[in-house]
C-alpha cells in the first residue's frame, strides 16, 4: 500500500466498549487464524537480489504494510540457501534493536518458498546520499549535513556493536545497506551475510538461537563480502581470524566515503581494489580529499578504523562510536594536531627544498605544495614556529622563476599602463594642433616642415587612441608611434634650429616610451629618439636644413629657417610650448611615482601583517628595526 493510498484511507477510529453490569462477566476470544492469502495481499516489488526478493504486501489481519523476502524459485532447490535465508530471518528477528529492521513473521508460502515479513521501512540509503553530495553539495547539504551523517554513523556503530555482543558479525557494511529515515531512523540492512561465533542451539553461549541443522560455518578460504569494505582478513578468506575489528574496519571504509564522498578503495576493476585492500591504503582525507576540510580528529578516527593489522584498530564499534562522540561534543585533541602539524611542515620543507633544485617549470609546483602545507600545519597548530620560521624563509627568499599566474597578471599590469600611456600621448600629439593659430601669428616662411610636422603628430595621435583601446595592445604600433612622434618633433629644427628646443620636446617624448616599454623595446626608442637629435644635426651642417646658427664672439644668433621670429609672438608660443612639454612629463613621471609608491606602501603593510601574523619571537626575523629597538631600550631604561 502507497503512502498516498494509507492516507486518502478513511482513517479507523477507536471504539470504547459498552459499559457492562458489574454481575456480567466479559470472555476475550483470540482471533481466528488466517491463510497466506487471507492474510498477505501482495502490493508491488520493493527490490530484488541474486537469492532472493523484496516484495510489498499488506497484512490485512494488522492492518498494515509490510515487506516481504522471499527466497527466488531457482534457489529454493538448493539446501544451503535455503538454510542461509532462514538463519537471516533468526539472526535479524533476534536482533532487536531500532537500527536493526524487526521481523514480524517467518513461514513458508502456498507455494513452498520460504518467507519472512519485516517492518517497511522509508528513506535513503547512504551511498545514495553520499553520491547526491557530491553532485549537487548546496541542495544535500542542506539536508544531510556532516552532522548529521556522523550522528546516523554512530546509531550504525552502536548497532553492530550490539550484535557483536551476541555473537554476530555483519560482515557486509557498506553505505548502501545504511538506510536514513526523513524523521531521524537509521538502519542496518540485509544480514544475509552475518556469521554468528559459538553457537549454541540452547543459548548458553549467544543471545542468538538458531534451529538444529542451520548453524552454517563459512568454509576457510570463501570470501564472502563487498570488495571495498571488506577486511583484509575477510577478503583473504581468513574465516578464524574474523572478528569484532573485521566489521570496523568496514565502518572505516564506510566512514572514509561519508567524509571525502570517494571510497576508500577506488578502482574500475576488482583486481585493483583487492590489491588495494591486501596492501593497505592512504586512508587520511587531508591527502585524498583535501577540498573537504576534514577535521584531524576524523582524520585520526579513519586512520585507526582502517588499518591493516586487526589489533590495531578500535577493538570494538562501541569504542569507535565513542570516538566520534567525543569529537561531536567538540573535544580536541591539542596533542595529536601537533603531531600532525609537525607531518605537514616537513612535507613542506621536503617540497621547498625540491624548489630550490628543480627545473624551472616544477619550482612554481614545489612552492604552491610547500605554501599550502604549511598552510595546514598553522591551521592546526597556528603557533608552529618551524612552519612559521619556514613561511618567513619563503617569502624571503623568491623564486628563481615567477609563477605562471604572477606572469600573467604582471602581463595585464603592463597592457593596462600602456593603454593609458597611449591615451595621454593620443592627446598630446593632437593638442599640437592648439599651435596652428600661433604659426600664423608668428608668420611662417616655409609650410613643408609644418605640414610633415602635423602630419606625422596626427598620425601618432590616431595610432595612439587606437592603441588605447586595444584589449591587447600591440607595442608594434606602439613603436611605430614613436618614431611619428620623433619625426613630428624632428620637423620643428628649422624653426629654431637642430640644438635648441626641439631637443627638449624629444626628452619629454623619449622619457614616456623608456618608462612603459620593455627592455629590448626601450632601447629602441632610445635609440629612435637618438637619432632624431642628431639627424636633423647631421642634415643642418651639410646645408640641407634652412636655417641655422651663427657664433661670434659676443654671442649665437639663430637663424629661423620655417617661421619668422617676432619678439612677442615667439615669447609666447615658446612659454606656452615649454609648458605644456613640463606639464606633460611631469604627468608621465608623477603616474610612474604614484605606482612605485602605491607599491612600497603595499609591500610593507603586507611585511607589517606577517610580522603581526607570527609569534613574537619571529616578528625580530621580519622586522628589520626590531633588533635597534631591542637595542636601545636598556639604555632609554637607565635614563
Amino acid at each position: 500500500m502507497g503512502l498516498t493510498d494509507w492516507e486518502t484511507r478513511e482513517q479507523p477510529t477507536l471504539l470504547q466498549e459498552p459499559e457492562s453490569p458489574p454481575h456480567v462477566k466479559l470472555t476475550l476470544r483470540p482471533p481466528q487464524p488466517l491463510s497466506f492469502d487471507e492474510r498477505y495481499a501482495p502490493v508491488s516489488v520493493l527490490g530484488e537480489g541474486g537469492m532472493g526478493v523484496v516484495q510489498l504486501f499488506e497484512d490485512r489481519q494488522v492492518g498494515r504494510a509490510v515487506a516481504m523476502k522471499s527466497l527466488r524459485t531457482e534457489a529454493r532447490e538448493q539446501g544451503e540457501a535455503v538454510k542461509r535465508f532462514m538463519r537471516e530471518a533468526r539472526i535479524q528477528g533476534q536482533l532487536e534493536h531500532p537500527a536493526v529492521v524487526p521481523v514480524y513473521d517467518i513461514g513458508t508460502a502456498p507455494d513452498g518458498a520460504a518467507f519472512f515479513s519485516m517492518k517497511r521501512v522509508r528513506g535513503t540509503t547512504l551511498s545514495d546520499v553520499i553520491a547526491g553530495l557530491g553532485a549537487a553539495p548546496e541542495s544535500f547539504g542542506q539536508k544531510y549535513s556532516r552532522r548529521r551523517l556522523l550522528g546516523a554513523f554512530s546509531s550504525v556503530c552502536l548497532a553492530v556493536d550490539f550484535a557483536h555482543q551476541r555473537g554476530v558479525l555483519h560482515r557486509d557494511i557498506k553505505p548502501g545497506n545504511v538506510m536514513l529515515g526523513d524523521y531521524g531512523e537509521v538502519y542496518l540492512l540485509d544480514w544475509g551475510l552475518a556469521r554468528v561465533a559459538h553457537v549454541d542451539p540452547t543459548g548458553g553461549g549467544s543471545t542468538i538461537k538458531l534451529p538444529e541443522g542451520s548453524a552454517h560455518h563459512t568454509q576457510r578460504g570463501a570470501v564472502m563480502g563487498t570488495p571495498g569494505y571488506m577486511s583484509p582478513e575477510q577478503l583473504s578468506g581468513e574465516v578464524d581470524a574474523l572478528s569484532p575489528a573485521s566489521d570496523v574496519y568496514s565502518l572505516g571504509a564506510v566512514l572514509f566515503e561519508l567524509l571525502t564522498l570517494t571510497p576508500l578503495h577506488d578502482g574500475s576493476e576488482l583486481q585493483k581494489v583487492v590489491e588495494s585492500t591486501l596492501a593497505g591504503v592512504d586512508a587520511r582525507p587531508s591527502i585524498r580529499a583535501p577540498e573537504q576540510a576534514v577535521a584531524p580528529e576524523l582524520e585520526a578516527i579513519v586512520v585507526r578504523a582502517t588499518e591493516l593489522d586487526p589489533k590495531a584498530r578500535f577493538q570494538s564499534a562501541r569504542e569507535l562510536e565513542q570516538a566520534i562522540e567525543r569529537f561531536l561534543d567538540g573535544e580536541r585533541d591539542l596533542e595529536l594536531r601537533q603531531q600532525m602539524a609537525k607531518g605537514h611542515t616537513e612535507r613542506a620543507a621536503a617540497a621547498a627544498a625540491r624548489a630550490r633544485t628543480t627545473s624551472d617549470l616544477g619550482i612554481s609546483s614545489q612552492r604552491r605544495e610547500a605554501l599550502r602545507e604549511i598552510g595546514r600545519a598553522l591551521a592546526l597548530d597556528p603557533d608552529n614556529a618551524e612552519s612559521m620560521d619556514l613561511l618567513i624563509q619563503l617569502l624571503r627568499e623568491p623564486p628563481l622563476v615567477l609563477p605562471p599566474e604572477v606572469k600573467h597578471e604582471l602581463a595585464a599590469n603592463e597592457r593596462h599602463r600602456l593603454r593609458w600611456v597611449a591615451r595621454i600621448g593620443g592627446w598630446a600629439y593632437l593638442s599640437m594642433l592648439a599651435f596652428v593659430p600661433a604659426f600664423f601669428w608668428i608668420g611662417v616662411r616655409k609650410w613643408g616642415w609644418l605640414l610633415v610636422m602635423y602630419a606625422a603628430a596626427l598620425v601618432a595621435s590616431g595610432l595612439s587612441f587606437y592603441v588605447a583601446r586595444q584589449r591587447n595592445p600591440s607595442r608594434t604600433l606602439a613603436l611605430v608611434v614613436c618614431a611619428l612622434s620623433n619625426l613630428a618633433l624632428a620637423a620643428t629644427a628649422p624653426m629654431f634650429g637642430p640644438l635648441f628646443f626641439m631637443p627638449a620636446l624629444l626628452a619629454v617624448n623619449a622619457t614616456g616610451f623608456a618608462l612603459y616599454l620593455d627592455p629590448v623595446e626601450r632601447r629602441l626608442a632610445l635609440a629612435v629618439a637618438a637619432c632624431a637629435v642628431v639627424g636633423p644635426l647631421a642634415l643642418w651642417a651639410n646645408g640641407f636644413l634652412p636655417g641655422g646658427y651663427t657664433f661670434s664672439a659676443t654671442g649665437i644668433t639663430i637663424t629661423p629657417g620655417s617661421i619668422e621670429l617676432p619678439m612677442l609672438p615667439i615669447l609666447v608660443f615658446l612659454t606656452l610650448a615649454n609648458l605644456a612639454a613640463v606639464a606633460t612629463g611631469a604627468l608621465t613621471v608623477t603616474r610612474v611615482r604614484d605606482a612605485l609608491r602605491n607599491t612600497e606602501q603595499q609591500v610593507f603593510l603586507y611585511a607589517w601583517h606577517l610580522r603581526e601574523f607570527v609569534p613574537i619571537a619571529a616578528r625580530e626575523a621580519t622586522d628589520p628595526t626590531a633588533a635597534r629597538r631591542k637595542q636601545r631600550l636598556p639604555t632609554a631604561a637607565k635614563q
